[in-house]
């Protein structure tokens, strides 16, 4: 599970739910680093894709479409991703107690 949300496929996104289904079983820093380093993989991702997007800018949005999809989609993992680990951090989201 830990290896799925911090090195699984970005793409795989049936992986990556079962993954965070599991969170709970992780202590919360280890869950927040994981997630953590999750995002910084997004952020990467992000930015290769806007790179990819910037040299076909000459091309019609139509041919570039599912890059377009997919950049989108992973800003939206990106901020899930970060308003998560914020509430693990501060404690807002609540967290199982260990026996």
């Amino acid at each position: 599970m830990d290896h799925e949300l911090q090195k699984g496929d970005l793409a795989d996104r049936t992986a990556f739910m079962t993954a965070i289904a599991y969170l709970g079983i992780l202590a919360p820093a280890a869950a927040a680093t994981a997630l953590h380093t999750r995002a910084d993989r997004v952020q990467h991702e992000e930015a290769r894709l806007t790179q990819a997007l910037d040299a076909a800018a000459d091309l019609p949005e139509l041919h570039m479409i599912e890059t377009h999809y997919y950049l989108d989609q992973l800003g939206h993992e990106r901020a899930w991703l970060d308003a998560t680990i914020n509430r693990i951090r501060s404690g807002a989201l609540a967290w199982p107690a260990t026996s």
